[in-house]
């Protein structure tokens, strides 16, 4: 025989605890399924931010040497790129300030190329040369050479 108390159940039936369903937790799907995927996003997120920081590795120029005829002409800091990246040199010359030359070609030194150049003669003489760094680690001097007509 099973005792109930009335009295518990008007106080808010103390005496059933026990026999209560415990309550679930509904989450509709959709906020499941945008929860999931948020969290899918920031690990792909994290993955590649990773991967930009850690990154391939460098190529480091140590110095960039300018000659022309043999002669060197100039010596300026070095830089640092991605593998394969390009690099633009703009090289303008004042006439009235100094000497300049009206070059026609450029060499860098392996593993380096040369992918563009263009020379034009103003008031100004402006000279673009562009490199290619190699597709693989480098740490050491570029050389460039001028050509002359």
């Amino acid at each position: 025989m099973a005792l109930h108390d009335y009295t518990a159940t008007f106080y808010g039936g103390y005496d059933q605890v026990a026999r209560r369903t415990a309550l679930t937790l509904r989450v509709p799907w959709a906020v499941l399924a945008l929860g999931i995927s948020a969290a899918v996003l920031v690990g792909l997120v994290a993955a590649d931010a990773a991967t930009v920081v850690a990154g391939p590795p460098l190529v480091q120029v140590t110095s960039v040497s300018w000659y022309a005829e043999g002669y060197l002409l100039n010596t300026t800091a070095g830089f640092s790129v991605r593998p394969s990246e390009a690099v633009t040199f703009p090289l303008t010359c004042d006439p009235s300030q100094s000497l300049c030359f009206n070059f026609t070609g450029a060499i860098a030194s392996a593993p380096f190329t040369v992918t563009a150049f263009s020379s034009v003669v103003r008031s100004l003489v402006y000279t673009n040369l562009t490199v290619q760094a190699p597709s693989a680690r480098f740490v050491g001097p570029l050389s460039i050479a001028l050509e002359l007509p």
